[in-house]
């Protein structure tokens, strides 16, 4: 994700309302801010948004690393450690709790 993404700032109010009600479930949400100005921006965009889970900033090595970014928002289910669906761009907070409800 990344502070300039519309559809970014449309997907974590959702993914803050998931892993609020997912995380005593076992559930970890993990942004990875692919912002090139770094935490200075990052941080305060984090704070307007109530973001509550971990962020990590992130690089082209780690887009290499999960095998590329098409788009963003790109969101990647891990499951025993292992990346078990992606799905790229924004979605309504309803198909985002039913892809993760069907992993669970």
């Amino acid at each position: 994700w990344a502070t300039w993404c519309g559809p970014c700032k449309m997907s974590i109010p959702h993914l803050v309302d998931l892993y609020n009600k997912y995380r005593e479930e076992g559930v970890e949400v993990v942004g990875v801010s692919l912002d090139q100005q770094g935490p200075a921006i990052v941080k305060p965009f984090a704070s307007a948004f109530k973001i509550n889970y971990p962020i990590v900033m992130g690089n082209q090595k780690v887009v290499t690393d999960f095998g590329g970014v098409r788009g963003i928002p790109t969101m990647i289910l891990f499951k025993n450690g292992a990346p078990a669906a992606t799905k790229v761009g924004a979605a309504p907070k309803s198909a985002l709790k039913g892809w993760l409800e069907a992993e669970l």
